[in-house]
């Protein structure tokens, strides 16, 4: 019964972190960018459930039956507080910009076009890649091929 306490406690906890920062990203970066995806599609595709929930059962476990809880504790309550750092604008663009902002390319945005474009892909998305222009600062929507 620990065992299983821990592993939905876990994820419980390690969820509303993961939820906090996922927040301020979309509202710091991905609508500072015009990203049009909805939410929920940045948040499945971008969190790895094989290691939160592996991640979710050790967590749960340190926090309810070690010895050393109260320390567990005193550190999930920081690392919360420095996700919800990411709602403040430049932070969480700063972050966004960390996780999903690929390095300086060029890019085809059509097989049938010979224009190449420079920029740094912002999002990579199921059917899109948002893409910024180096030229002119703004961003582009490019359908995946």
């Amino acid at each position: 019964m620990k065992f299983i306490n821990a592993f939905f406690i876990g994820i419980l906890f390690v969820l509303a972190v993961i939820f906090t920062l996922f927040v301020g990203l979309k509202t710091s970066y991905f609508d500072y960018y015009k990203v049009s995806e909805y939410f929920n599609i940045i948040f499945v595709d971008s969190v790895p459930w094989l290691w939160i929930l592996t991640i979710s059962f050790v967590f749960g476990y340190l926090i309810f039956y070690t010895p050393f809880r109260k320390f567990i504790r005193i550190f999930y309550a920081i690392i919360l507080l420095v996700c919800a750092l990411s709602w403040q604008d430049q932070i969480g663009r700063k972050i966004g910009e960390f996780i999903f902002k690929g390095e300086l390319t060029t890019i085809k945005p059509s097989p049938d076009l010979n224009i190449t474009i420079k920029g740094n892909i912002i999002y990579t998305g199921r059917k899109q890649i948002y893409f910024l222009r180096g030229d002119t600062g703004k961003v582009i929507e490019i359908k995946r091929f």
